[in-house]
């Protein structure tokens, strides 16, 4: 599971109507997420619980990610509307049971007799790609989800033809017409069926008749703070959205036909885990792309057991964000550390024979325009040190105002996060002096990175990608390190609470140094063969 995705699959599994991104994700002390980290590491409580199945589909790949899911939501106190209500609080666990006691069956007594209007493209001999519109964004005129687009597009020059669905994407949205990789279709219709249709009776009796299921969910409802009563009716509602999106994408490859192969994001949530074991039924090989910091307890980290590949619900290969595998035999052929892969993008364009594919022609254009413009910008500031700043959701950076006036003669490239492009969430104050926003939003992630010195954020993910590329991170949550502590050098990460002290930090760690040496990213050039491989072995 990776922390990012969390709030991700929020738009995503609408299991609370009003939840939305939150205006202020400044992280609680609760320490719910290592104690969950740790639980599940323990060999004891995992020992029974690998081998659990709920109607033929493997439980453990679900389990954990949830649990990991559920903590990382309740420690940073995700919000609903208006901020009365959120993840872990009395208020929010009475909605739950409301919802699982209650609303979920008329839910499922108004949707039983419903059907999913989808566009069915043909998926025989095609490479599917799957993803939701918060890890990807727009970029001049095109749409693109970078850590799918990389592989997708060598893919097609391969000669292999592509589909992808955006899972939380409506058919009607303009942007899917823009895809990188066309055709891309948005599968909302089917995904809020799956959700009003979740409703199974017997499903929480289920699994309380697991083997050792009842001391397992107590022990992991003492880490997160809840009673096992509350936990086993959560968990039971991630099960039932599991299995009702696996009976709709088992109609959907009915209608569409086989790929020959699945590539997706987010793998393990209920959605994903329900179309993946759909796609197993079928023969489908399953290829996860990472996106975030992975958790060390995760069922695709390094050294967990049993593999990955053994699940049905989970991948049966992995592109890691790891720069080299660290903890699994080096010979395990289900991995491949590529790094950060999003950021191989402009390279992967470059190096390319493109002129049989209109939109990486276009993208290639267009990084060259992007990079004039950034150049253009920052000659008219006249600045020669540039840092870049990464926004959470909902953020409006107003915490960077004295950061920025302590740094006069630096410029600041604003980058706000992908679930916030149509809204104007930036605060006046953070637009003062050498500040710029719209330019830096709108560009490619790697363009900004190979200029800046620095990357300046509260927590976001775009810690790793910096530290790929050698790029020190100044963070202000101590959420970071928890994040991010173990996953970049040690000299790439520094935490710091108090803002007004951070220029002064920032002077220090870049020494009057223009630009931070960058270091180089692992060779793309295996993945090819990698996915062939997989595609063969399915």
């Amino acid at each position: 599971m990776i922390y990012g995705q969390a709030l991700n699959q929020i738009s995503v599994i609408k299991w609370e109507q009003g939840m939305t991104k939150p205006k202020d994700t400044k992280p609680q002390k609760r320490g719910r997420v290592i104690q969950i980290e740790q639980f599940l590491a323990t060999e004891r409580h995992k020992k029974k619980a690998v081998s659990w199945q709920l109607d033929d589909l493997d439980f453990w790949p679900l389990l954990s990610t949830c649990l990991l899911s559920l903590a990382v939501l309740a420690d940073i106190g995700q919000k609903k509307k208006g901020g009365a209500i959120t993840v872990g609080n009395p208020l929010w666990q009475a909605g739950v049971l409301l919802d699982f006691f209650v609303v979920s069956r008329i839910r499922h007594r108004l949707a039983q007799r419903q059907t999913a209007l989808v566009p069915i493209d043909s998926l025989d001999n095609h490479i599917l790609y799957v993803a939701s519109q918060v890890q990807a964004r727009m970029l001049g005129d095109l749409f693109i989800s970078a850590p799918l687009d990389v592989p997708a597009t060598i893919m097609q020059q391969a000669g292999y033809q592509s589909v992808t669905w955006f899972e939380d994407m409506v058919q009607t949205d303009e942007r899917l017409n823009q895809a990188l990789n066309p055709p891309a279709r948005g599968m909302a219709a089917l995904q809020e069926l799956a959700y009003k249709q979740a409703w199974r009776p017997g499903t929480r009796q289920k699994i309380r008749r697991l083997p050792g299921f009842r001391a397992w969910c107590k022990a992991a409802a003492v880490c997160l703070g809840f009673s096992q009563n509350f936990l086993e009716i959560w968990l039971a509602r991630q099960a039932n959205i599991m299995l009702s999106t696996k009976g709709q994408y088992d109609k959907v490859f009915q209608q569409a036909g086989q790929p020959v192969l699945m590539v997706l994001l987010n793998a393990g949530f209920a959605t994903t885990a329900g179309l993946t074991a759909a796609a197993h039924d079928k023969g489908i090989p399953v290829l996860e792309v990472h996106h975030g910091a992975e958790s060390s307890s995760a069922v695709t980290a390094p050294g967990q057991t049993p593999h990955f590949s053994s699940f049905n619900t989970a991948p049966d290969a992995l592109v890691s964000w790891a720069l080299e595998i660290k903890g699994n035999p080096k010979d395990d052929k289900a991995i491949l550390p590529v790094g950060p892969i999003g950021l191989h993008l402009p390279a992967v364009v470059a190096k390319l024979d493109i002129a049989g594919l209109p939109p990486q022609k276009a993208l290639a254009k267009l990084i060259r325009q992007q990079r004039h413009a950034l150049d253009s910008h920052a000659d008219q500031t006249g600045c020669h040190t540039e840092i870049l700043v990464s926004l959470q959701p909902g953020d409006n950076a107003s915490w960077l105002a004295p950061i920025m006036q302590g740094l006069p003669d630096m410029l600041f490239w604003i980058r706000r996060h992908g679930a916030d492009l149509n809204k104007e969430t930036l605060s006046a104050v953070a637009l003062k002096g050498n500040a710029e926003s719209t330019l830096a939003t709108r560009s490619i992630l790697p363009l900004l990175l190979q200029r800046t010195s620095l990357h300046l954020t509260r927590f976001s993910a775009v810690t790793l990608e910096a530290g790929a590329m050698g790029i020190p991170t100044l963070a202000t949550e101590a959420y970071a390190r928890q994040l991010y502590q173990k996953r970049v050098a040690p000299d790439l990460l520094v935490i710091e609470k108090d803002i007004t002290v951070i220029p002064a930090i920032i002077q220090k760690k870049l020494g009057g140094q223009k630009l931070h040496q960058h270091a180089t990213l692992p060779d793309i050039q295996h993945i090819q063969s990698f996915i062939e491989n997989l595609i063969n072995k399915g």
